[in-house]
Formats: structure tokens, C-alpha cells, sequence
């Protein structure tokens, strides 16, 4: 019952308004759920980003013991590096269900957005050990002796707080492990509801008059000279389709695709790229930075998701 509520972002609207409420106190709870269901430990690590930045208190629902539990992000305190080796003293071979246990961290999950393994073997399994003793666990496939990891993407890792220690297993068969390094991701590019669309509590920008309109910010990218742009079809969200919001490849399922001469701009109606006038329902937009080749440089920009 109550993680059923906190699910869904309408029935809490309702509770924190009269008469459920004596004061209409909705513009309090800030919700990251999907406006449909969608992958549950997915979550937007811009938008936490930013929200903790500005001192807003995060809680998470403990659906074990039925109440929320304050959940302490640090400010973001990212290394100047975009990668962090471990530096192994050298290669490190696992038999099957053998353990390597890292140093003693002590980092922010807001300072590191992905792992990347580096080795010999087939799979990968990773556990990441909190401050407080709470786990995150996931597996990746060694493909070209490297094993991806995104973490920063995903509620169940920032429920960590603080990174204390980095665990690997092999799990079948023997893992020969090189190197394990602790990434930042590159600046991501920036698309962000403008004009009279408004950003809601819940993360998705609504229209509150006629001017219906968007920004976008590439200008931060290496070697930009211009942004190529994406629109999901209705009722659709990219990272549904791949399962992360860390993209840096077009997408097949994108309805519109389209590129902007300039590294920046503001109030674009969202006509210009396709969406027309009588469309109603949900649709994405994000963008990435492309070089005078049209060629895409670093990431795409966390979607803007749209409701009409």
C-alpha cells in the first residue's frame, strides 16, 4: 500500500491537496517514478544532480519496514580525471566463485557514474558495498576484455550514499581481472522545458500555454559545432528501449531525427521537430553534439519528457 503510493506521483497529488490535506502542499514532493511503467531503478542522474545541488532532502521508501528513510547525497565532488584506476599491482586471475575485494574507497555515488572492468573471461560480477552496509549488485559480459558498469543511472546504487568497497566474483569460470577504473562520464549536453513549458514535481514538462517551446545546450562539448536532435515516437521513452539513460549511439526507435546548425538555442517550439500541433500523449526529446561532419561527439542529453 504505501510503496504504491509513493509510486504513483497522481494518488500523492491527491493526499497533498484539500480536502485530504488542509493546505495544498504538492509543490513539496519531488517524484522521480516513470509516467508509465518503465525500469524501477532507473532514475535520472541530471535531474538528482541538480536537485542536490540546490539542498533538496532525498528520501527513499525502505518497503521492508514500510517507511521512508532520509537518504544522504553528498554534492557533487567529481575528480578533475574522467577516469580513476585502481592501479592493480598486476593482473589478477579468479577461479570460479573466488572473490577480489578493493581498498577501502570512502567516495560519494554521486562522484562516480560508471565502473569499467577491464580482463579475460566471459562475465563479470560485480557487488558494490556502501558505507553503510547496504549492496548493489550487477553483472556485464567482457566484450573486447572490457565490462561496462553505469551506476549513477540507478536508485539501488545511490541508496549507498558512500562507496566503501568494490567486489568482484568470477562465477562459473575463471576471470583474469587487468584493471578496474572508476569513471566520470563526459558533460552531457543539456535539453531543458522553456517558455510556457513548465518542468512538474515529477519530472515531466507540461505546457501552460500556448508557447510551447524547449531549449538545448551543446556548446560544452569538445569539437561541437552543432546538435543533432531525437524524438521518441508517442507514448514512448528511449531509455525504455535501451535501458539507460548514458546513450552515445542514434536510436532505432527515434520517430524524428534532426540537426541544429548552432551549439545552442532557445524557445524552439517543439513544431520544429516534429511534433505537431494536434499531438497528444508523451514524447521525449534529447539531443547530442555533433562536429562539422555531422558526426556525434560524447553523449546524448538526458530526455526531456513531454506531456501534451
Amino acid at each position: 500500500m504505501g510503496a504504491h503510493m509513493l509510486y504513483n506521483a497522481a494518488t500523492m497529488s491527491v493526499l497533498f491537496k484539500p480536502p485530504l490535506s488542509k493546505d495544498d502542499q504538492r509543490g513539496r514532493l519531488l517524484t522521480f517514478e516513470p509516467a508509465t511503467y518503465g525500469q524501477s531503478d532507473l532514475i535520472s542522474p541530471g535531474r538528482v544532480r541538480s536537485l542536490v545541488g540546490a539542498g533538496e532532502p532525498f528520501f527513499y521508501f525502505d518497503r521492508s519496514n514500510y517507511q521512508l528513510v532520509p537518504l544522504h547525497l553528498q554534492k557533487e565532488q567529481r575528480e578533475t580525471r574522467s577516469a580513476v584506476s585502481l592501479n592493480l599491482k598486476e593482473a589478477t586471475t579468479l577461479s570460479e566463485n573466488q572473490i577480489l575485494l578493493s581498498r577501502r574507497l570512502d567516495l560519494p555515488v554521486l562522484a562516480i557514474d560508471a565502473i569499467e572492468v577491464e580482463g579475460e573471461g566471459e562475465t563479470v560480477d560485480l557487488k558494490l558495498i556502501g558505507e553503510s552496509g547496504r549492496v548493489f549488485q550487477k553483472s556485464a559480459a567482457l566484450k573486447d576484455g572490457k565490462a561496462f558498469f553505469n551506476l549513477s543511472e540507478h536508485k539501488s546504487y545511490l541508496c549507498l550514499e558512500k562507496l566503501a568497497r568494490i567486489s568482484l566474483k568470477a562465477e562459473h569460470k575463471p576471470l583474469k581481472i587487468k584493471d578496474i577504473r572508476l569513471l566520470n562520464l563526459p558533460n552531457k549536453p543539456e535539453v531543458k522545458a522553456d517558455g510556457q513549458l513548465v518542468l512538474d514535481n515529477d519530472g515531466i514538462a507540461r505546457p501552460r500555454g500556448k508557447r510551447t517551446t524547449f531549449s538545448y545546450d551543446v556548446s560544452t562539448i569538445d569539437g561541437a559545432s552543432g546538435a543533432a536532435y531525437e524524438v521518441s515516437k508517442q507514448d514512448s521513452w528511449f531509455e525504455h528501449y535501451s535501458g539507460t539513460f548514458h546513450e552515445n549511439q542514434f536510436s532505432k526507435e527515434a520517430a524524428v531525427k534532426g540537426y541544429f546548425t548552432k551549439t545552442k538555442g532557445s524557445l524552439i517550439p517543439i513544431s520544429a521537430v516534429g511534433i505537431g500541433a494536434n499531438a497528444h500523449g508523451f514524447y521525449e526529446v534529447r539531443v547530442i553534439a555533433v562536429d562539422k561532419d555531422k558526426v556525434p561527439l560524447g553523449y546524448f542529453s538526458e530526455p526531456l519528457s513531454i506531456q501534451l
